[in-house]
């Protein structure tokens, strides 16, 4: 859940529904949307800031999830898709 604060008079003004445990924000320059990573459910919401109101959410597979959609035909892509999931845990593991 997001909470829309009024740093004024510090009370909560509005709550915004949005994925499992969100962890990062990103406010556009303009200041007309704000993003927000959801570390579990493995979504990034968009919250339009004039109505307080969740935009749209963008889904992304989840890190123990990772599967490829094709069987590799050739040793190569084999190599490559590998190479792809090992970066992954990688990251996953190293994150700072």
């Amino acid at each position: 859940m997001v909470h829309v604060v009024d740093a004024a008079a510090g009370v909560v003004t509005d709550n915004i529904v949005v994925g499992t445990r969100p962890r990062r924000l990103l406010l556009l320059p303009d200041g007309k949307e704000l993003w927000v990573s959801n570390e579990l459910s493995g979504q990034v919401t968009v919250i339009d800031r004039a109505a307080n109101r969740v935009a749209t959410t963008l889904d992304f597979c989840r890190r123990d999830s990772v599967r490829s959609t094709s069987r590799p035909s050739d040793n190569a892509s084999r190599r490559r898709a590998t190479t792809s999931r090992r970066r992954l845990r990688y990251r996953s593991l190293y994150r700072f």
